[in-house]
């Protein structure tokens, strides 16, 4: 599958939400985007890494987009539809359905997965350092939920 930009992942879940969503949700949502991609083909849906935040895994460049509704509970409006593929569409509207009815508060608890905690706990013990969440640990941690 070809891969795409997250800022096209995340526009694609603000289109289809018609009403918008929340700044943790739209973060939340991208990253099992990419999990899940990651464990059902082996292949990441974009490049970019995320980072192990404090509140969950976050893409910091959609952090920049993002950042003016405010930290993380305000509502991002809608968008225009970006051109993916009828595969990446599908993927995506099936996370939909599966993630979007959780609270902000358990989807992003859902999202403090294994590979998010081992960089938590690595950064913690540190006392600061490299955030990046590695797509192989990613994946490693999806596969168990297969």
């Amino acid at each position: 599958m070809a891969k795409v930009a997250p800022e096209d992942v995340a526009d694609y879940f603000l289109f289809i939400s018609e009403g918008g969503v929340t700044h943790v949700k739209l973060q939340r949502l991208v990253y099992f985007a990419q999990a899940w991609m990651l464990a059902n083909t082996g292949e990441a849906l974009f490049d970019e890494d995320f980072e192990a935040w404090n509140h969950g895994p976050t893409l910091p460049s959609l952090w920049k987009i993002y950042q003016k509704y405010g930290r993380v509970w305000e509502t991002i409006p809608a968008k225009k539809k970006p051109f993916l593929t009828i595969k990446v569409e599908e993927f995506l509207n099936g996370l939909w359905e599966n993630y979007s009815r959780m609270p902000d508060d358990e989807i992003e608890e859902a999202a403090m997965d294994e590979a998010w905690k081992a960089v938590r706990e690595k950064v913690e013990a540190e006392g600061g350092g490299d955030e990046t969440m590695e797509k192989e640990e990613i994946k490693k941690a999806y596969l168990e939920y297969l």
